[in-house]
């Protein structure tokens, strides 16, 4: 998770250490109200002279783990987690190339009803000719989709994500919503590059 400082803010906090760019804000995660005026000054003046340099203007997850500090706006997240969202999805139907990348690209679309979740960050496992029983009975095309992301978002914009799954699963692949299994799964702990955030 990250926040905003108020330029005005950042300005004090980091006085002498911007020039011309005053404008232009400095995001990094609030701490503990005791101690969150000293860290925001420390972390804003490492920031500032060893990561960003003139650019002036960086992000950086609540662990102040160095190795994820980024320039890109698009990682900066709302309530709920930023990145690294997972979807498994397994059908017993098979299923085309042309399918699986319509499928992929659909998926890809319905991760932004998280908050703060994006494709860039998505990964996406697709099975296909699963033997999955519904009520004991594999007659009938069968779905089962596991959604895991970092953070805790709300149980409404759940509840909107699988309306839109049983939609596409339905259109694309002809798998009726009352044979599809829609499994959500919430971290605070999500590994990657060789740490975890």
């Amino acid at each position: 998770m990250y926040s905003r400082i108020n330029p005005k803010i950042d300005t004090q906090i980091c006085a002498g250490q911007r020039t011309n760019k005053e404008k232009t804000p400095l995001w990094i995660f609030r701490t503990g109200e005791e101690n969150k005026r000293v860290m925001k000054r420390i972390i804003c003046v490492i920031i500032k002279i060893y990561i960003c340099g003139a650019e002036n203007s960086c992000y950086i997850p609540q662990n102040y783990n160095m190795n994820y500090i980024t320039k890109d706006p698009e990682r900066i997240g709302q309530t709920g987690g930023t990145d690294m969202p997972f979807i498994g999805s397994k059908v017993s139907i098979k299923t085309t190339d042309a399918q699986k990348e319509e499928l992929k690209k659909k998926l890809g679309q319905t991760i932004a009803i998280l908050p703060g979740k994006s494709e860039r960050w998505l990964m996406v496992e697709l099975e296909d000719e699963k033997k999955l029983y519904f009520g004991g009975d594999d007659s009938a095309p069968t779905a089962y989709v596991t959604v895991s992301v970092l953070g805790n978002p709300d149980s409404s914009s759940f509840a909107k994500m699988t309306a839109e799954l049983s939609k596409i699963y339905k259109d694309l692949l002809g798998i009726s919503p009352d044979r599809l299994y829609v499994k959500y799964d919430t971290t605070h702990d999500w590994g990657w590059n060789g740490s975890n955030f």
